[in-house]
């Protein structure tokens, strides 16, 4: 025989990712599906990375083009649901709280929506511009109060929604569910900057407390397809008198 065929075969070098116990042949199938795993792995890395890629795009374009509708409020405010959407009737109301002197240190607890948020209640001009301007630490914008919705106990919120229009993939709990839902919270937030805090997806109650120094709010949740007694709260929030805004500030508390 040829003196290579005396050659004792090369053990099995560290450099393998994948090693096979008793194996001393460097070129046995098993040490060949060690790359090939590892070629796996990178592209299943790299179309993940695409899709948030094309999401992102495809959120961002529809966003500016939705921002930039022109007259009305911004399409990514659910007007036509929301007191905001209606600017006589709201302008009246603010309008009256100011002829009475009462247009400070106000709460609004509403409900109805498939989603919690807390938000600061200011006068805007109902063009959408203001939404985008807002700023809690800025003096520009008269405010009368805050404003807070708790979202629901059970009843399908925007992952639940988004479960149902793209099929089971979507499904709440899902990565495509979470990578969705946490668009849309983000395209909302940015569009509406008076929304201190907003959930689309999690289930629950809040608690308001009030007290003559400050009202402290704060979301409890808890998980709806299953029996536990476990549960999570929010960070709290607080309003004092005077601010007419939410603040996530303790130490003042």
């Amino acid at each position: 025989s040829r003196p290579d065929d005396l050659a004792p075969a090369p053990s099995c070098p560290k450099k393998f990712l994948v090693q096979v116990r008793g194996c001393k042949d460097a070129t046995c199938r098993a040490h060949r599906a060690s790359p090939k795993a590892l070629r796996c792995c990178s592209c299943c890395g790299c179309c993940c990375l695409g899709l948030w890629v094309v999401l992102w795009i495809a959120a961002a374009s529809a966003a500016k083009a939705l921002l930039d509708s022109g007259e009305g409020l911004t399409h990514l405010y659910v007007k036509n649901h929301t007191w905001d959407g209606q600017p006589e009737s709201r302008d009246q109301l603010l309008d009256q709280l100011e002829a009475t002197r009462s247009d400070q240190n106000n709460i609004w607890v509403v409900g109805d929506m498939h989603y919690s948020y807390a938000a600061d209640v200011f006068r805007f001009d109902h063009s959408g511009k203001d939404l985008l301007r807002y700023s809690p630490s800025s003096e520009e914008f008269k405010r009368y109060g805050a404003e807070l919705m708790a979202g629901s106990g059970t009843r399908g919120n925007v992952d639940e929604k988004i479960g149902e229009v793209l099929g089971a993939s979507f499904k709440p709990g899902s990565v495509l569910s979470s990578l969705m839902t946490g668009v849309a919270q983000y395209l909302l937030t940015a569009a509406n900057t008076h929304l201190r805090y907003m959930d689309v997806a999690d289930h629950g109650y809040a608690v308001l407390k009030i007290s003559h120094d400050e009202v402290e709010a704060r979301m409890y949740r808890f998980p709806i397809l299953e029996r536990t007694d476990s549960y999570f709260t929010s960070r709290p929030m607080y309003v004092r008198p005077g601010e007419n805004r939410w603040s996530f500030d303790e130490s003042a508390a």
